[in-house]
Formats: structure tokens, C-alpha cells, sequence
């Protein structure tokens, strides 16, 4: 993903609270009236940052954004295996822990936002295109015998999938359930770069 540059200290915490208002009571409930109340704050000290509800909410997509660079930028840090890499960011996309949960429900109302607001809808489609160039260097890096493009499609839209469940149906989509599919997915991929291998020999 293009690099997000960090929010102060302050914004992240009215940032963090708007994404957890949002994840609780939905979109609607994201006033900047509301997220004055629930930070115990003045309106005039929140709209000094964010003019209009709508650029309160641009703020808060770009830092979930934001949060999963740096998650990723973390998970290269901190672990040598490419592979080992690159299953830890699915888990993260496909929001498999109940704390990634929070961030599946938000970017699901953004998803729905984006259907009707094009400001949105450009900035909502420029993160997906820059997720899936980041898939697509990796699976092409992992797997040079598959056509990364084509496996970076369908593996982000089935992560996509998984996250949607993760945000609408916790209870037929637990974290366990969702880490088997994750981990599922991944083992066919190896398994089609093993057949290509071999048809390739």
C-alpha cells in the first residue's frame, strides 16, 4: 500500500474511538456530534480537525489502512519466511481474531458507503487496488510458476469473503472456523504451484 502519513498522537485516539462508535452502533451513529459525546470533548475541538462528518469518516479509512500497513510492515520486521509472511497477512486481511473483527464491521460500512458517495468510492477502490498489488508481489515471489495477477484476484476476494462473515456472521464464522479456510486456501495454492511445477518438468 502507498504510505499513509502517521496521525498525531490526539487524532489517532478520536480516530480509534470513531472506528470503535462505528463497529458498535454503525455508520449513522458517526457524527461528529456523537464522537464529541463519546470522547467527552467540544464540537468545535473536533471540527478544528474534521470540517464535515465526511472527512471524519476519509480520516478513519485511511487509518485502517493505515493500521494494516504498518501490521505488515511489523510482520516483515519481525519474521524471515517470506511464506510465513505472507500467511500471517492473509489472516490479518481475512480479519480472523475477534479484535480483527472490529475492523471487518467498519470497512464492511465503508464498502457499503462507497456504493453512493464517489469521493469515497475512489479512495475505497484505491486501497483495494494497492492491497492487491502488494498480494500480487508476493505471490509472484512465492509462487513464479502461477499467474500472480490472476491468484492475487482470487485470493483477495476470498479473504474479502471471509472478513464479510467475520463482520456479519460471528457465530457460523467463529475465528477458528475462519483460520481453517485461510489456512485451506493457502494449501491449494501450494498445491496448484506444485501441479504447474510439474507440468512445467
Amino acid at each position: 500500500m502507498e504510505t499513509e502519513p502517521r496521525a498525531s498522537t490526539a487524532t489517532a485516539h478520536v480516530l480509534d474511538a470513531l472506528v470503535h462508535v462505528i463497529a458498535r452502533d454503525g455508520l449513522e451513529a458517526a457524527s461528529i456530534d456523537g464522537l464529541a459525546a463519546e470522547l467527552d470533548v467540544t464540537v468545535a475541538e473536533l471540527t478544528t480537525h474534521f470540517p464535515s462528518k465526511d472527512e471524519l469518516l476519509q480520516a478513519a479509512m485511511d487509518h485502517i489502512i493505515a493500521g494494516f500497513r504498518r501490521r505488515f510492515e511489523a510482520m516483515e520486521a519481525a519474521t524471515p519466511s517470506v511464506r510465513d509472511r505472507f500467511e500471517q497477512m492473509c489472516m490479518a486481511l481475512a480479519c480472523v481474531t475477534d479484535d480483527g473483527r472490529e475492523a471487518a464491521i467498519v470497512w464492511l460500512w465503508f464498502a457499503a458507503k462507497s456504493t453512493s458517495n464517489d469521493a469515497f468510492a475512489k479512495n475505497y477502490q484505491g486501497a483495494w487496488k494497492r492491497l492487491e498489488e502488494r498480494l500480487e508481489k508476493v505471490v509472484a515471489e512465492i509462487y513464479p510458476e502461477l499467474h500472480a495477477g490472476s491468484e492475487s484476484a482470487l485470493l483477495l476476494a476470498t479473504l474479502d469473503g471471509i472478513a464479510l462473515a467475520r463482520a456479519s456472521e460471528p457465530p457460523r464464522m467463529p475465528p477458528n472456523r475462519a483460520a481453517y479456510l485461510v489456512e485451506n486456501v493457502l494449501r491449494r495454492l501450494d498445491d496448484r504451484s506444485l501441479g504447474a511445477e510439474r507440468y512445467n518438468d
